[in-house]
């Protein structure tokens, strides 16, 4: 008997047919499909779909790479056993996670896939700064609720770190945050709403990609230069998307290593004015 399963391909990071194999590979572990059963045929899950028929082939050919699916001719495609998985590329991953992971842990290979802190000797480091708390601080209190912005401890060393950067910043206006995502996410749904056009660079960090979309804002792009984006095209896309917000990474930018003047920037921060558009900088490598 053919499972009566209909995915939602209209959130998710990607083309159709990887939201598809997303959709799949969310399904399974949450358990909605399990080991042996089988999904909609090609022609019939791309009609309660809308989409072409070779969407959905190059959906479960996706997700059977992954590990996830397997195809008899004659019979259809069903839901992989876990034994059968097991020796597939990457089902123990989600979508975003294999986007972070790197393809190549060789020992004898410098990889530049991503870009992340030298960790040579960072580990004694953090065990020696974990064992230093646990020694002098009262665990009890971590246990306890805390201010949803930070401590006030916590918000003083966020305001020292900014004058370090040259920006002057009240402790009361610092928030603590978990990480550039997390930040991301809760200044969009601060300051847009669903729909709301968010311009970037043409070329951008993956992980906005990925958040606007999550929030159904759309995430359109502006061409650069040299120095990063291009002013022109910023004030013709201005006039074009009327966007809320500008997500942009002037210092290094991720992932094409451009910075921007001090004139370069003054002169996007005129035309984000004229035009009431918000700048969101991400300042990562500032420092």
């Amino acid at each position: 008997m053919m499972l009566a399963w209909l995915p939602d391909i209209d959130r998710g990071y990607g083309d159709a047919y990887t939201r598809l194999a997303d959709a799949i590979e969310g399904a399974i572990r949450s358990g909605r499909l399990k080991a042996g059963e089988r999904l909609p045929t090609h022609r019939a899950l791309a009609r309660q779909l809308g989409v072409a028929i070779s969407t959905v082939t190059r959906g479960y050919a996706e997700a059977t790479d992954r590990g996830l699916l397997e195809s008899t001719v004659g019979r259809g495609t069903f839901v992989r056993s876990a034994a059968n998985a097991s020796t597939a590329r990457g089902p123990e991953m989600r979508p975003m996670e294999r986007m972070y992971v790197s393809a190549v842990p060789e020992a004898d290979i410098i990889d530049l896939s991503l870009n992340h802190p030298l960790r040579e000797g960072a580990g004694k480091s953090l065990g020696d700064s974990l064992s230093a708390m646990i020694a002098g601080s009262d665990l009890d209190e971590l246990s306890l609720y805390h201010p949803p912005h930070g401590n006030a401890e916590h918000r003083a060393a966020g305001s020292e770190w900014l004058r370090f950067m040259g920006v002057e910043a009240d402790p009361g206006d610092v928030m603590v945050i978990a990480g550039g995502q997390t930040g991301l996410l809760s200044i969009l749904l601060a300051f847009a709403r669903r729909g709301d056009v968010v311009l970037s660079e043409s070329l951008t960090w993956p992980g906005a990609l990925a958040i606007a979309q999550s929030v159904g804002m759309r995430l359109e792009s502006v061409e650069m230069d040299e120095e990063g984006i291009d002013p022109e095209r910023f004030e013709e896309a201005c006039k074009h998307f009327a966007p809320r917000l500008l997500y942009t990474m002037p210092t290094l930018q991720n992932p094409t290593t451009a910075t921007a003047s001090v004139g370069r920037r003054q002169e996007i921060v005129r035309i984000a004015r004229e035009h009431g558009v918000l700048i969101v900088e991400d300042d990562a490598y500032g420092f």
